[in-house]
């Protein structure tokens, strides 16, 4: 990816997908539960005519199936 320094995404996850965090804060009852599902999308797409007509609304409709109440975006 000719945008962004994987490097500390590749040395922690969190950084990118804070996982572990979310964990803990659903152990300690701050949170309820993680959906089962994450998605990563690359970031740089100059046409978002697919991402409003498509892949949003795919996304936005498998995230309702699963009862998702609150959505982490994170620019990665």
């Amino acid at each position: 990816h000719l945008h962004i320094n994987n490097a500390d995404a590749e040395a922690d996850v969190n950084i990118a997908l804070p996982v572990h965090r979310f964990l803990e804060m659903e152990a300690a009852g701050e949170v309820g539960s993680l959906a089962p599902t994450s998605y990563s999308f690359m970031g740089y797409q100059q046409n978002t005519n697919e991402w409003e007509n498509r892949y949003g609304p795919e996304m936005a409709a498998r995230m309702k199936e699963e009862g998702v109440d609150a959505v982490l975006l994170t620019p990665v």
